[in-house]
């Protein structure tokens, strides 16, 4: 099996970053997590991240610019992440059945939310710059 591309999104608005909490049956259970998601074949990771938000969110984005990259593994499963910038979004946020709750999160208390270790690495990016 061969490296696997998610990608993930970082939406920030008023100072506050949008956060996913996923649903107990998920694989990497209930954690708080960016939105995004798994790259379909012949699929950008551009294209990947604003599908994945349409579809879970409803929400159409805008990824301005990759600002992060890092790899890990889930369940034996190699994948690489990408995450991007988002400068624009519009809609009306609805959660998907993938998803319990979403919160707005300022960034000093991003580290105090149960993530996924992909997810953290986000966080802690986020912590140490600016996007």
């Amino acid at each position: 099996m061969g490296e696997r591309v998610t990608t993930a999104a970082i939406i920030e608005k008023d100072g506050k970053f949008l956060l996913l909490e996923k649903v107990k049956t998920s694989s990497i259970g209930q954690v708080w997590e960016f939105p995004g998601g798994k790259c379909r074949q012949g699929e950008t990771p551009q294209e990947a991240v604003a599908r994945e938000c349409f579809e879970e969110l409803g929400l159409v984005i805008v990824p301005s610019h990759l600002v992060l990259t890092h790899r890990f593994s889930n369940k034996g499963q190699a994948y690489r992440m990408d995450v991007f910038a988002v400068s624009q979004f519009s809609g009306d946020l609805v959660l998907s059945e993938d998803h319990l709750d979403s919160r707005w999160v300022p960034k000093n208390q991003l580290e105090s939310l149960p993530m996924s270790p992909s997810d953290r690495k986000i966080s802690s990016f986020i912590l140490l710059n600016s996007c």
